[in-house]
């Protein structure tokens, strides 16, 4: 869509010759932008057919402001913010938290384990290894199959509870894959016990996610919605894979500075993982909530 404004004296006049033709255009970019935020303009002025750019500054101000909407439509579901629940981007900043820290903490949990199998050992053959690592697959897919079973029926009742659940059980696997290189005697069984935990969480997070998934589409969007999660995830995994290279590095100096490290991650695992799940508005009842309005009901509390 343009704009032509064309200003200065009449045909008539006959000092018209004398005074330039200012023409200036105006160019909107008219696609759909899904956060509402104002169309792009960019603008230029022309004196007799001669154009030039009316200000760097605001070229500049619509450069940001597409690279702005671009970045929103690559990582936030379309119409963010009127598609999504109120509290979707609030639960996605501490979940993104989250997720970085799980990443970072799997590579120090990963060195754990190489260490723990006996890569570098010339007394450990791969074939021994080999069979090491699957049968801690083998008990993790087991683990996941029994646990489903058990809980599944469970899991639309108490959201909440189960995606935190999903974390705190993934944080324990975590540490019992650090802990392996200090009992060489019952490696398998530790490396077993960690595919369970983390078999579990996934389980978990799996499920939750599905539902959360439906609680924040709020026009028929859910597949919007999990694919921008996707891609969230997987942005969070390259800045990951970045990171982790030069965080290893840097707490590889010693055992102590690597547990360290992997302690005040896991403390702010779980506290991201705790703000994420709070912020959670589910309007549905559970025992839980139905036990609280009852409560506050028979309180005289006016709002339940």
């Amino acid at each position: 869509m343009q704009e032509r404004k064309v200003t200065g004296k009449s045909r008539g006049d006959d000092t018209s010759a004398a005074v330039p033709r200012h023409v200036s255009f105006t160019e909107h970019d008219v696609r759909s932008s899904h956060y509402n935020a104002s169309p792009t303009a960019l603008e230029w002025s022309a004196v007799d057919s001669r154009v030039s750019a009316t200000s760097k500054s605001w070229q500049i101000a619509n450069v940001v402001q597409l690279l702005r909407r671009e970045l929103f439509d690559m990582f936030l579901p379309f119409g963010y913010p009127d598609s999504v629940s109120h509290e979707y981007l609030t639960f996605q900043l501490w979940d993104t938290c989250q997720a970085m820290c799980s990443y970072l903490r799997g590579v120090l949990a990963t060195q754990s384990v190489l260490e723990s199998v006996g890569v570098g050992k010339d007394s450990v053959t791969p074939l021994a290894a080999a069979l090491q690592w699957v049968m801690r697959d083998g008990s993790g897919m087991l683990g996941g199959l029994f646990f489903a079973y058990v809980v599944g029926p469970k899991f639309d009742a108490n959201v909440k509870f189960w995606r935190l659940y999903a974390d705190v059980i993934n944080d324990f696997g975590l540490t019992l894959d650090m802990l392996a290189p200090f009992f060489p005697l019952y490696v398998t069984e530790i490396l077993c016990i960690s595919s369970v935990c983390k078999a579990m969480c996934g389980v978990a997070a799996g499920a939750t996610r599905s539902s959360l998934t439906a609680h924040f589409a709020k026009h028929d969007n859910m597949a919007d919605i999990a694919a921008k999660e996707g891609s969230q995830e997987t942005f969070v995994n390259m800045v990951g894979l970045v990171c982790g290279m030069y965080f290893a590095n840097a707490v590889n100096q010693s055992r102590s500075t690597v547990w360290l490290a992997f302690l005040v991650l896991t403390l702010f695992h779980v506290i991201a993982n705790y703000k994420a799940v709070s912020a959670l508005c589910i309007p549905t009842l559970n025992v839980q909530r139905a036990f609280l309005a009852i409560r506050r009901y028979r309180s005289g509390t006016k709002q339940v």
